[in-house]
């Protein structure tokens, strides 16, 4: 079954996937996009399917490449002896094949709006303004609402007690991470068992891996060296990143765990494992 099955379409419908170099929309640039496009049936079309590689124009990070297989190589060696095309190529077509239309996917206005980017950067004119968006991420949150309340009678199956008073909050958080993790462990341990301990610890690092602040904006490498995850930045040591930078993120509107990591930097001072997210 697909989108094109369930919906009525009033226009055309284009699921689209991207793969990018960053997950800052300013600064991701496409390595790969990924069309379906299906048509109303007064149309008679048949489904059209696209997608290919991207010269992104950049070096690609090392973290990007590890998540989506696409790294300089591949861009370099191009398609049967042909260079794969840069966006400024495709963008004229692209915006009028992708105008009028209405849009699926995953955290898909995340994509939209880094297309939205590019084309700025290609000089050609196109917006998703107006457009009807379906994201399966929100699909998800209306089909299985995520606040305390509800998800404590999901998996307790109980009902909620005192909700919204802070005690009451606390006592049905406690029985509700207990109930998550009862019989789920496998999960989130990598090879953990009872033996090694299923520790605070260990949870945290398969929660949020490597990250040393609430955003993941610093990681530890596998090295467990300090680096920066975003930003022009991204994928250095944070002991090299320059004074200039650290000043930057301390005159903009990055939240306060953020600067307090800026200004140890600047004083030499830099996260250790341990003191991660």
């Amino acid at each position: 079954m697909t989108i094109g099955d369930v919906l009525e379409l009033e226009r055309p419908l284009a699921v689209l996937d991207l793969e990018t170099t960053s997950l800052n929309v300013s600064e991701a640039r496409i390595v790969e996009i990924g069309l379906r496009v299906y048509y109303p049936r007064e149309l008679e079309k048949d489904t059209f399917e696209w997608s290919t590689i991207v010269d992104p124009c950049i070096m690609i990070p090392k973290a990007s490449s590890e998540t989506t297989g696409i790294d300089d190589n591949i861009v370099d060696k191009g398609n049967a002896g042909k260079p794969w095309p840069k966006f400024v190529q495709l963008a004229g077509r692209l915006a009028r094949f992708l105008s009028n239309v209405d849009f699926a996917g995953k955290n898909v206005r995340y994509d939209l709006n880094v297309l939205a980017h590019e084309m700025f950067r290609a000089k050609c004119t196109w917006s998703f303004a107006g457009a009807a968006i379906i994201c399966a991420d929100r699909v998800e949150q209306l089909l299985e609402p995520r606040d305390l309340s509800t998800l404590y009678k999901r998996r307790t199956g109980r009902e909620p007690v005192g909700a919204h008073r802070a005690l009451s909050d606390v006592v049905m958080t406690d029985e509700l991470i207990a109930v998550q993790l009862n019989g789920n462990m496998h999960v989130f341990y990598d090879g953990g068992d009872k033996v090694n301990g299923y520790t605070a610890r260990r949870l945290h690092d398969a929660l949020w891996k490597n990250w040393i602040d609430s955003e993941g904006k610093f990681k530890f490498d596998q090295m467990g060296q300090p680096v920066m995850a975003f930003g022009k930045h991204k994928g250095s040591l944070m002991q090299d990143v320059p004074a200039d930078y650290w000043k930057f993120i301390l005159r903009e509107d990055f939240n306060s765990e953020i600067k307090t990591i800026a200004r140890a930097a600047m004083a030499g001072t830099f996260p250790t494992r341990g003191e991660g997210r």
